[in-house]
Parts: C-alpha cells; sequence; structure tokens
C-alpha cells in the first residue's frame, strides 16, 4: 500500500515536472532585427546531427515530362524548370530556358501542351521565374518585363499587373487572400514583403516583416529568403544564409520558430550574424545553410539542405525530424551514365507523393514519401 502511494506521488512529480519544461532558448545572436525574430515566439530545436540519412534511387518510370503527347512532334522537351504546381492531375512547369509554360499529365507523365512563347505580349514571357497557384488562380512572375500573368486553373491568361523588384530577391508564395510579393533587396524600404490582394485588381496593401541587414551592397545578401504557403493560408519563410525557419498562421502571427541545428554550421561560423560574412578581397561572401523551404497543409515541411532532402513532420506534439533522403537519378539521355545524386530547387507536395524539379534536368520526379 505504502509502495502504491510512493509511485503515485512520483508519477505526480514527474507531471509537475513536465508541465514546467522551459520553452528551449535559441541562442542570441549579434542583429538586433534578428533576435526579435527569434524570441517573439515559442521554438523548437531540430538537432540535423546523427540522423540517419536514406539514399532514394529515382526510377525511369518516375522521371515525368520525358515523352511527348500525340498531339506534340518527338523534339518537344522542356528546358530549365523555375517552379511548379500541381492542380488535380495537371503539372504546371515554368520554363526559363524556353519562356514557356509546359503541361504534364501527372498519372501519364506525358507532356500535354505548351503555353506562351518569349516576348512581351499577353502571356508571353521574356524572363520567367516560377509559377504559383491557390485555390483560383495560377501566377507567374516574369522578372524581365516586371509582370505578374493571371490564369486560371485552366492556364487561360485572365489578367495581369506590374511588380518591380531588382536583385536576388524572386520567391513569393500565394494564399486564397493575399500574394507575398519581394520588394527590392538593395533599396527602398526595410521590408521583405510587400502584400497585395490576391484578388482583382490585385491592390497594394502593406509592406510586411523586416530586413535583417539595411545595408545596400554584400550585406544585403542576408535579407534573401525562401517563403511557402498551404492551402489554409499558413506560410513560412526563411533567411537563406540562417538556420531558423518562422512559422505564421493564416492571421499573420509568428506562431513557431525552428532552430536547425547542425554542428558543421555552429561549430564552424557560429549562430551569429556577422561571423556568417567571409570576406573576399572587398567582398562579401555568404554561405548558404538551406536552399528551399516547403509547407504542406497538416504544417510539415520538406527542407532542401546541402543537396539532400529534410522531411519534418508537425503533429499535436510538436515538429519531429523524421527522414533525410540523398536521391539519385540515372539520365537516360546519356547511355551508360551511372546514378548521380540529384539536386532539387523545386518541390511540390500531394498526400505521400512529392514532385520535385532540379534545374540540372528536363524532368519531373515523382518521390514517394513515407
Amino acid at each position: 500500500m505504502r509502495r502504491g502511494r510512493i509511485l503515485r506521488f512520483i508519477a505526480i512529480l514527474n507531471l509537475l515536472w513536465g508541465c514546467k519544461q522551459p520553452t528551449p532558448e535559441i541562442p542570441k545572436t549579434s542583429n538586433q532585427v534578428l533576435n526579435r525574430y527569434l524570441t517573439e515566439s515559442p521554438a523548437t530545436i531540430l538537432s540535423l546531427d546523427g540522423f540517419p540519412v536514406d539514399t532514394l534511387q529515382i526510377q525511369e518510370k518516375d522521371l515525368l515530362g520525358r515523352k511527348p503527347a500525340q498531339s506534340f512532334s518527338d523534339s518537344a522537351f522542356i528546358g530549365g524548370i523555375t517552379g511548379l504546381v500541381k492542380i488535380q492531375n495537371r503539372l504546371y512547369i515554368a520554363d526559363q530556358i524556353q519562356d514557356c509554360l509546359w503541361e504534364i499529365d501527372s498519372r501519364s507523365g506525358r507532356l500535354v501542351r505548351k503555353i506562351g512563347r518569349k516576348g512581351k505580349g499577353p502571356g508571353e514571357f521574356v524572363s520567367l521565374q516560377g509559377i504559383y497557384s491557390n485555390s483560383k488562380n495560377v501566377f507567374t512572375y516574369d522578372m524581365g518585363i516586371a509582370r505578374v500573368n493571371v490564369y486560371d486553373h485552366q492556364l487561360k491568361l485572365k489578367s495581369f499587373f506590374t511588380h518591380v523588384l531588382s536583385g536576388l530577391q524572386m520567391d513569393m508564395a500565394v494564399t486564397d487572400s493575399l500574394l507575398f510579393m519581394p520588394t527590392k533587396l538593395n533599396v527602398g524600404n526595410d521590408s521583405l514583403f510587400m502584400l497585395r490582394r490576391a484578388s482583382p485588381p490585385f491592390t497594394k496593401l502593406t509592406h510586411f516583416l523586416l530586413k535583417i541587414s539595411k545595408h545596400k551592397f554584400g550585406l544585403s545578401q542576408y535579407n534573401v529568403y525562401y517563403i511557402d504557403s498551404n492551402k489554409k493560408g499558413e506560410f513560412v519563410f526563411g533567411f537563406r544564409g540562417l538556420p531558423y525557419i518562422f512559422i505564421y498562421n493564416q492571421q499573420l502571427n509568428h506562431v513557431h520558430t525552428l532552430f536547425l541545428h547542425f554542428d558543421y554550421y555552429v561549430n564552424g561560423e557560429r549562430v551569429a550574424l556577422e561571423p556568417v560574412i567571409k570576406k573576399e578581397g572587398n567582398k562579401y561572401k555568404m554561405t548558404a545553410f538551406f536552399s528551399g523551404i516547403y509547407l504542406m497543409d497538416d504544417g510539415s515541411m520538406i527542407v532542401l539542405k546541402r543537396g539532400n532532402l529534410y522531411q519534418i513532420k508537425h503533429s499535436e506534439k510538436g515538429y519531429q525530424l523524421t527522414q533525410i533522403l540523398y536521391l539519385e537519378c540515372q539520365d537516360p539521355r546519356l547511355k551508360d551514365e551511372k546514378m548521380k545524386h540529384v539536386f532539387l530547387t523545386n518541390i511540390v507536395t500531394d498526400s505521400d507523393t512529392l514532385y520535385a524539379s532540379s534545374i540540372f534536368y528536363p524532368y519531373v520526379f515523382r518521390i514517394p514519401m513515407k
């Protein structure tokens, strides 16, 4: 009887101790704006060290876009992919080399049609940078003529508007209510985004979130970010050179921060802003921490880092690193080609399957996930 009371007492103490566990603190940096980002929401520290890396060999049947439909000539091919979206069984591809859009049937993997061409007229492109979608429209951004084209889900051109930017930043995000448009990197205001309405006439609303560097030259590279949104209207973003992911809800409130702890980064360059800068003569160089963040509808994420794909699951228990994939592919264009590492540059998520692309391959990769 006495032993039972002792065990219950210990269990209560453990429960109380668990309730009092402090939120992990992310080390402060030498940048005040960044410190504000790091302290305004609860945080989770995810260690990327020592986690097993699985090798996935992408099979030839999962290389989409290799074969054209009967309406195309055999010479039809995709050039440089700078973005993709999936709407039902259709994959829409932004091709920067040929300045056009492609449609691929995600089931057969065949090219269905080509939309647009090089030029400055309606539906034409000069420097096509990306493609985005929400529940009503598809958007493309053309940096060459500072134009956003607006299509319906069948890629019928509806309208367009002008949005000027300069520098390295070209990533944007779309929800049903808002467009997160990049601002100019080197000049102008101190904000990262210009928010616009996601419906005609796509009115400018306000500037949103602060840059972490106000320098006009080399250090402005620190403001380069990756951003993505989901169907719920949530979005995430992170600065390319720093190991943090900032998570926002539909009301634009910062609700959580992920610190991706990586010994190579912390020990080699520390988690501060200035030490990441490496001086080469009179130039500044920034070491990229990751190369993409992609948000799923359940709050889970895919992060691209050092050529690997990191899967971060979200549940009621929080965030957990569940898988790291090293992807390999044999290019069927080259005879006797060995399996080579695939560096992904674009991803779209769909249930338990990822559709991804690399600027080095004229295909879309279909990748099964756990």
